[in-house]
């Protein structure tokens, strides 16, 4: 059996996407504070995250790939932890 979509997720964002890009708080306080400086909006890191939410659901109705429910996994452990 093939891993789960919450444990690729889990091992992404904690392993590979950790090392890749460093603490995922500052990562994406940064990537915030870039689409803030280029659309001269003030979304919060939420907003953001919730910005690549829709970015997934809108690929994976034009077509799945395991590649969309997997980031939707990690993006939601991101949130998690942005909000404590």
């Amino acid at each position: 059996m093939s891993e789960s979509v919450l444990l690729e997720a889990e091992r992404l964002v904690n392993g590979e996407r950790a090392e890749s890009y460093g603490d995922m708080k500052e990562n994406w306080q940064k990537v915030t504070n870039v689409f803030n400086a280029l659309t001269s909006r003030d979304l919060t890191v939420k907003e953001s995250i919730f910005f690549m939410y829709a970015v997934k659901l809108v690929r994976e109705e034009y077509q799945h790939k395991r590649d969309n429910p997997v980031d939707l996994a990690g993006y939601s452990q991101v949130l998690q932890r942005v909000q404590e």
